[in-house]
């Protein structure tokens, strides 16, 4: 069911994109550093290594059955503009644990937090359009991380993330 809806949904994006678009985080960039982790405090256990991600199709797939705890990190391509848009889509699958937990997926950009988002355990499949406006200029080479803790096995898809820049 997810490899479904994760084509579906990257012939949808693929044929809507707007010119305008500009990727500025690649599913297939993101790279594992937990030394970059915004949240240190929320580790417990073993941090996840590169097994536990996979692009499917335009999507970064993360696998908590592997590991509950993972951060990612990769840099902008090109600059990001005070006021342009940004955004991508998170989804979820069922959300499973032997007990109820919570799972946590934060993005940010240049340690500016872009999306910060608690999640109840068990849950049934979800899918977010997430979307911010940026509030500073980001020289290209910021650096996006991406940490997901989660109890339990379950798979989260990331997008790619993309801008709008503003009007000129």
């Amino acid at each position: 069911m997810l490899a479904l809806w994760s084509s579906c949904a990257d012939e949808e994006a693929s044929a809507t994109r707007s010119p305008d678009v500009v990727v500025v985080a690649s599913s297939d960039a993101w790279h594992t550093d937990g030394a970059v982790d915004p949240f240190p405090e929320h580790f417990e256990g073993q941090p996840c290594g590169p097994g536990a991600t996979q692009v499917e199709g335009e999507f970064l797939e993360i696998n908590t059955g592997i590991c509950g705890y993972n951060v990612l990190t990769q840099e902008t391509p090109t600059p990001i503009p005070a006021g342009a848009t940004i955004s991508s889509d998170l989804v979820h699958q069922r959300l499973f644990s032997s007990s109820a937990a919570s799972a946590h997926v934060a993005v940010t950009l240049g340690g500016d937090i872009v999306w910060d988002l608690a999640f109840q355990i068990p849950a049934d499949l979800q899918a977010q359009a997430l979307s911010w406006t940026a509030t500073s200029d980001y020289p290209a080479g910021s650096r996006w991380v991406l940490h997901l803790h989660n109890h339990g096995s379950n798979a989260w898809l990331l997008g790619p993330v993309e801008m709008v820049p503003p009007p000129p």
